[in-house]
């Protein structure tokens, strides 16, 4: 928070006290939102908090502007915004260990059940995906002996098979967005 009367201030969320492990955070990329992934003993959640309406004085902070709720996984674990903020890729795994790749538009006010969004792309994953990001209309998922790129079209995402070398670790990639490549 910008604001010089309040610079050695500090803002807390409380989690709820089933939470067994918090499995992702992650900001947008205007600053604005802030995504929280938590487990739970039979559900996981991604909440998003509004940090532009912070104010010290009231607890608005402290309830999510958007919450997804999930009992098909056991666990996020990896979330993260698309550059507009509009949307949020992240990496879910089943109870029984399978990955997969979900999109969410949270900006869609049409809820598939009370506080909660209906994913708008799933597709599988490998064993060892642990990163998801995207850029536009590619996504980009890394991990152990992982590397691919996918292709998001109206209501499917396809993998870009490339000649990557998928017998490395890759353990972190990120976007750049002054020419709109990937690095």
């Amino acid at each position: 928070v910008d604001n010089d009367s309040h610079k050695n201030d500090l803002m807390f969320i409380y989690l709820e006290n089933e939470v067994i492990q918090t499995t992702s955070l992650n900001v947008s990329y205007d600053n604005y939102l802030l995504l929280v992934a938590t487990e739970f003993p039979n559900k996981c959640e991604i909440n998003v908090y509004n940090l532009f309406k912070v104010s010290f004085a009231s607890l608005s902070l402290y309830q999510p502007k958007r919450k997804i709720i999930s009992t098909k996984f056991k666990r996020f674990i990896y979330a993260a915004f698309s550059p507009d903020g509009n949307s949020i890729a992240c990496i879910g795994e089943n109870k029984e260990g399978k990955l997969q790749g979900l999109i969410y538009d949270i900006q869609s006010y049409q809820k598939f059940k009370r506080d909660n969004y209906s994913p708008i792309n799933v597709f599988d994953l490998p064993k060892g995906a642990n990163k998801i990001t995207f850029f536009n209309k590619v996504i980009c998922t890394s991990g152990k002996n992982h590397l691919s790129f996918w292709c998001l079209f109206e209501n499917t995402c396809k993998e870009y098979k490339s000649p990557v070398d998928v017998s490395k670790n890759y353990v972190d990639h990120s976007w750049v967005d002054n020419e709109q490549t990937p690095t």
